[in-house]
């Protein structure tokens, strides 16, 4: 058996993105998931983007903790998120999921802890397409 996970897609248009990600642990986790594919993204110039900026997180995670990165040769990691919350990153003009190499600036999710069964986890990216 695996996760039970799932994606709603609330805005994506040219230039921005707000989509929510759940999951329900059956206590294997996830590794290095992509969860934005930049090749299926419109910038404002009807292009794919090269990177997102997330501009702000709201996450509710019961169980586990969650790191998201952008893939690349070499991820970078961005957050690390338990509990709940707001991140809020627009005064400090976001962070940019921009990397090299394979998949560079996809944006991929890792359970880092926790994932038992039964842990959740619901977290709402506001992205803006870059380049």
């Amino acid at each position: 058996m695996a996760d039970a996970v799932s994606t709603l897609k609330l805005i994506t248009g040219p230039g921005k993105a707000v989509w929510k990600f759940m999951n329900t642990s059956d206590g294997t986790g996830e590794s290095a998931v992509t969860k934005v594919d930049l090749s299926t993204l419109t910038n404002t110039y009807g292009n794919n983007p090269k990177s997102v900026v997330i501009e702000k997180i709201v996450y509710d995670i019961k169980g586990m903790q969650v790191k998201i990165a952008a893939a690349g040769t070499t991820s970078i990691n961005l957050a690390l998120l338990s509990n709940f919350g707001t991140m809020n990153y627009c005064e400090a003009n976001g962070l940019n999921s921009v990397n090299t190499g394979s998949n560079a600036g996809n944006i991929t999710f890792t359970v880092a802890s926790g994932a038992t069964t039964g842990s959740t986890y619901d977290i709402t990216l506001f992205m803006r397409l870059n380049g």
